[in-house]
């Protein structure tokens, strides 16, 4: 068991959606070793999310927007630990890339040697490490502020709190195939066509429910194209939103329905009720933690079948969804 330990290196998974599992394992850090500083190292990837959640002291990110890597941040990191600074060090990352990029430190806390869901794992190391195996591991929710002025913005889009359905169709897993044969290797891509029956579904049944569309900048073209440019469909809000605005919009959402992605598990830090789909990912490992009853994981064949097969997304039809959001969201007075 470690006394009183000053200094935490964190190396961090590189998405979003590893820094929201690795909130609990922080939770616990912060309220058994309330002494310690907390350095988590990411990628840009997560840099902003992790930053917002004032649970850690110190971010370093190793890409630099243009996706250069930062060899500098590397070898900071390496010589620290290589001197000893660290008095607890966490691999919640990839153990290998650790490995190539910083070195061997047999005493670090590993989070993939343990089995069930990823922000389980990561909190029985931190468990582990100040002896305190017991202890419940807690949600990642967040008690972040609204910004008013994110807020304006939104109310003059039309979207007011739990009268909107957030979309979020990962187009970037389709744009980079051209037709239908080649995107089915996408393998946990949803066409984005049925994402647009799915936005009709929601008009007609419920009149007065607006939907946006969230992503990347590089898929706002697509998404236009997909939802037209007029917004009468759809609010297509790709590359407008940072990730304290994305939160903002989650938190006031009547639904989100989307792939296993990074907003999914946002969803699960503002308490956001989720539709997901699912096609060869292990749904035990990496579903949004946290959320319980609020959270539906739709896949239209068994994991182990759509590890095998291609079309594993493809299955699941415009009507399952439709009808878990009219479940979901039942009437709308």
């Amino acid at each position: 068991m470690i006394s009183e330990p000053t200094r935490v290196l964190i190396w961090g998974g590189e998405r979003i959606g590893d820094s929201v599992m690795a909130v609990p394992a922080l939770k616990l850090l912060k309220s058994l070793l309330p002494g310690a500083r907390i350095t988590y190292a990411t990628t840009d990837y997560a840099e902003e999310f992790i930053a917002l959640t004032g649970l850690v002291e110190e971010v370093y990110a190793f890409r630099f927007k243009r996706r250069i890597p930062n060899l500098f941040r590397y070898w900071k990191v390496r010589r620290q630990v290589r001197s000893g600074r660290f008095d607890l060090v966490f691999i919640f990352g990839k153990r290998q890339k650790f490995a190539r990029k910083i070195g061997s430190y047999p005493q670090a806390h590993l989070a993939d040697n343990q089995e069930g869901h990823q922000a389980e794992r990561c909190a029985r190391a931190v468990l582990g490490a100040v002896g305190r195996p017991g202890l419940p591991i807690p949600p990642p929710r967040l008690d972040l502020p609204d910004s008013n002025e994110t807020a304006a913005g939104f109310t003059s889009l039309g979207l007011l709190p739990g009268r909107y359905l957030v979309l979020h169709p990962t187009c970037n897993h389709i744009m980079r195939y051209s037709s239908s044969e080649e995107r089915a290797k996408a393998s946990k891509a949803w066409p984005l066509e049925r994402f647009r029956e799915v936005a009709h579904f929601v008009r007609r049944e419920y009149p007065g429910m607006n939907i946006v569309v969230v992503g990347m900048e590089s898929e706002r073209e697509l998404v236009t194209g997909a939802f037209g440019r007029d917004g009468s469909l759809a609010v297509n809000l790709c590359g407008r939103t940072r990730i304290r605005d994305l939160l903002q919009l989650l938190r006031h959402a009547r639904l989100l329905v989307c792939l296993e992605s990074g907003v999914m598990h946002l969803a699960s830090v503002v308490d956001c009720p989720v539709i997901s789909l699912w096609g060869p990912s292990n749904e035990a490992q990496t579903a949004p933690f946290g959320l319980a009853e609020k959270a539906t994981l739709l896949r239209a064949v068994p994991l182990e079948e759509a590890r095998r097969c291609t079309d594993s997304m493809e299955r699941i039809s415009t009507e399952s969804v439709c009808s878990e959001i009219r479940r979901r969201i039942g009437s709308v007075p």
